[in-house]
């Protein structure tokens, strides 16, 4: 499974995210401190939401890329990720929906958005499944949660937070 970072969502060359690359950037002072401001943003700051993200590094879940960050050059990466927007309580979320199915369901990975109301779930690609949206459409109804469907393609990123 390889997959890469960025430094921002729009560079255009990244690095093979290894494990104290990931480690490095979920504990960055400046990515805790961007976290920390995204998490006290009032509900209606969707500008200064959408600018504050734009400065976080992002990972690349679902595929590595040769040369640029587009699906023509996506190398997958047997994974897939599916975001969980909008939760009230993700701690209870996690609690009560995810953590006792994770070696189950094949979950690789659960964090929190940076904004701290989404949950974002990294899992193994069902070999019976031929596209990434349709294992997030599985995962999604085997824990009965509302999937963020706009994250089916290989190139899309997903915000390191902490």
């Amino acid at each position: 499974m390889i997959f890469n970072y960025y430094v921002k969502a729009m560079s255009s060359v990244g690095g093979v995210c290894t494990l104290d690359k990931f480690k490095e950037l979920v504990q960055s002072p400046d990515v805790k401190r961007i976290c920390a401001t995204i998490a006290n943003l009032p509900p209606d700051a969707s500008v200064t939401l959408a600018s504050l993200k734009k400065t976080l590094p992002v990972i690349t879940w679902q595929a590595s890329f040769e040369g640029s960050r587009k699906n023509v050059n996506a190398r997958p990466s047997g994974l897939f990720m599916l975001d969980v927007d909008h939760v009230a309580n993700v701690d209870e979320l996690w609690e009560k929906s995810v953590k006792d199915r994770v070696n189950e369901l094949g979950i690789m990975f659960v964090c929190k958005t940076p904004s701290g109301h989404g949950m974002r779930i990294v899992a193994k690609c069902c070999p019976e499944f031929s596209t990434i949206e349709d294992c997030q459409n599985w995962l999604g109804q085997e824990l009965q949660l509302p999937i963020d469907e706009v994250c089916k393609d290989f190139a899309r990123c997903s915000f390191v937070s902490c």
